[in-house]
């Protein structure tokens, strides 16, 4: 950082604390308060009417398990829940066989809603992932410990997808009387213009996967609709359908599974012991390189290595091009000897599978913006926003939703017809918006910053240039000081709002590191 860099950092960070005057180490983040109620059906208002979920990915499994604290009949419709249960292969989503890593938030979030979580997971042989990401900018390494923060855990999407369905039918003791699952797709909602109540929706009609026949379900009291879908439903249904805001990053991945790595070999792997029991991300400063890498251990025999470009990418398509592709990957620095060597040993010992694939854009629907919404439809995860996966935020994302809902269902005032407020909807996606619109700025701030990301319309790619600013401060005063890298680690995975970096603890020392780095850099020039 240059000495006006750093004069402009004090002071714009010194006139930001002061004008919100936080005064964060006296109140409880949002996001452990909630954690803390979740999964817990005592003490709050009595069980409504009927809720119905669309859709049986990630988010739509944790509604139905969340709605069973609150309704005393859920629905589930998906057309390939059943199949999914059975443990086969889904077919309707795009990133089911691609490198996840999942927040700390995301872990702790289904360890309250099944409290046998873990005890399932070690059934499919979790690995263990303690929530760093030993960052390498660059080539460079940009430590964020997690310390004393819970873990989370590593496993591959096509493995957790059905353990949560298992969970959900056998892990949930109100499902047996509570839930039902409909192996169909929604094709059509009505509105309830006819009983004098045209501001919610009254049923869902659709059609069963198997035999073709038709169903409909009425009397609905929340309804929980998926992403696409959910706006033509609307609209067909005579509301207003939120505005769609897109940009694309032409996100380009490939994930390589090895299996068959056994404990024997993964534990030689030449790793060092600091990195151990985290993911191994090197990601690309984008005035250098549009590649990056994602490495993890997952369930069972497995270790997954994920390779990611903004634009164009040639990646190898069979395990005797890996090493020749990590060899010339475009970094101003070379990757680690030590990394280069662990993955010689996962190609000479494991059997790779590669899986392709592409983002066509992010998105984000701005439900929150609408005065003509069903009082009685939400929509969470990506039915309202899709990030960058890279940045593996998707699923705390959608547990943000979660919380949101799982708290204002807590506080809704009962009513004789069991019905929720009209403004529920409305009042949701705000606060929905609220908690995760941060999200959204980041990434796009990060995906701006190449050359190959077609922005929003109206938007060119300058916008975000603040935000990337206060990024590299931020990032490179971890390379001087592990607590600044612990606080980043704390936002990024939602343990803590962004206003942490705003602690005169953490500005200082911000500061400090910028002093130290800009003095050991004119000592060297002169």
């Amino acid at each position: 950082m240059s000495s006006w860099e750093l004069i402009a950092f004090a002071t714009v960070a010194c006139a930001i604390a002061l004008h919100l005057n936080v005064r964060l180490q006296t109140t409880q983040f949002w996001v452990h308060k909630e954690l803390d109620t979740l999964g817990n059906n005592s003490g709050h208002a009595a069980r409504r009417g009927k809720a119905v979920i669309c859709g049986s990915g990630i988010a739509g499994l944790m509604a139905a398990r969340e709605c069973m604290d609150h309704f005393e009949q859920v629905v589930l419709v998906d057309p390939e829940f059943s199949k999914t249960l059975d443990g086969a292969s889904k077919s309707r989503s795009m990133q089911y066989h691609s490198s996840h890593l999942y927040s700390i938030p995301f872990a702790e979030g289904l360890r309250r809603l099944w409290p046998c979580f873990d005890q399932r997971a070690d059934e499919v042989e979790q690995a263990e992932y303690n929530g760093e990401t030993n960052l390498h900018i660059d080539g460079t390494c940009i430590r964020s410990p997690a310390r004393d923060k819970p873990s989370s855990f590593g496993m591959r999407r096509s493995t957790l997808e059905p353990l949560l369905h298992r969970l959900l039918m056998e892990g949930t003791p109100e499902a047996k009387n509570r839930l039902t699952i409909i192996d169909g797709t929604v094709r059509k909602l009505a509105n309830a213009s006819h009983v004098g109540r045209g501001d919610t929706i009254a049923s869902v009609e659709g059609r069963y996967i198997h035999g073709g026949k038709d169903f409909q379900i009425d009397d609905i009291d929340l309804l929980i609709g998926r992403a696409q879908c959910g706006v033509k439903w609307l609209e067909e249904a005579g509301f207003t359908p939120p505005q769609r805001v897109s940009y694309s990053p032409h996100l380009r991945y490939t994930t390589i599974t090895f299996t068959g790595i056994s404990e024997e070999v993964y534990t030689s792997l030449p790793i060092p012991a600091e990195r151990r029991g985290g993911a191994l991300v090197f990601y690309p400063d984008p005035n250098i390189s549009r590649s990056g890498i994602v490495f993890s251990k997952v369930d069972g025999d497995a270790v997954n290595l994920c390779l990611n470009s903004w634009g164009s990418s040639n990646f190898p398509k069979q395990a005797e091009d890996v090493i020749p592709c990590l060899a010339d990957f475009g970094f101003s620095k070379p990757l680690p000897a030590w990394f280069m060597e662990a993955v010689e040993l996962l190609v000479e010992n494991g059997s790779a599978t590669f899986s392709t694939a592409q983002l066509a854009s992010c998105f984000q629907l701005q439900y929150d913006r609408l005065s003509n919404c069903p009082s009685n439809f939400i929509a969470i995860g990506d039915s309202v926003m899709v990030l960058n996966p890279i940045f593996g935020q998707g699923c705390v994302k959608g547990m943000a939703g979660i919380l949101t809902l799982d708290s204002m269902l807590r506080s809704e005032p009962s009513s004789a017809s069991g019905r929720l407020s009209p403004s529920f909807s409305q009042r949701f996606f705000k606060k929905q918006a609220e908690r995760t619109h941060h999200f959204w700025e980041a990434n796009k701030a990060k995906d701006y910053a190449y050359s190959t990301t077609e922005p929003i319309p109206g938007e060119t790619r300058e916008y975000g240039r603040f935000l990337r600013w206060i990024d590299k401060v931020i990032s490179q005063a971890v390379r001087e000081d592990t607590e600044v890298g612990h606080a980043l680690l704390c936002v990024r995975q939602m343990l803590a709002p962004e206003t942490t970096f705003l602690q005169p603890s953490i500005l200082l020392r911000i500061l400090w590191a910028h002093v130290k780095q800009y003095c050991r850099t004119t000592s060297y020039r002169a």
